[in-house]
């Protein structure tokens, strides 16, 4: 995450918690985990795409802009407390 936040492109694996977050050639590169050969392959297809890898990186930067931003996390674990609060008072 705190990748992204540079505007920088960014090259993840595609396990769950990554996928959760991110698009393939959205807002982010994503390579097979564990696979060596497409990982090798994002890497040197990327060479060939330098607006690709911009856009990628703009779009990753924004996300983190709009979706995981301190105020947007500050609400989203004022919401978790308030729901605990909730089920403890039942």
């Amino acid at each position: 995450m705190m990748s992204l936040s540079y505007g920088q492109p960014v090259v993840l694996s595609d396990l769950d918690a990554f996928k959760e977050i991110i698009e393939d050639k959205k807002s982010a590169l994503v390579f097979k985990s564990g696979d060596v050969k497409s990982l090798a392959n994002i890497i040197n297809n990327s060479f060939d795409s330098p607006k690709l890898l911009e856009n990628i990186g703009l779009n990753g930067l924004e996300l983190m802009k709009e979706k995981y931003n301190w105020k947007e996390i500050g609400k989203q674990t004022r919401d978790a407390y308030y729901k605990i609060n909730y089920f403890y008072k039942k």
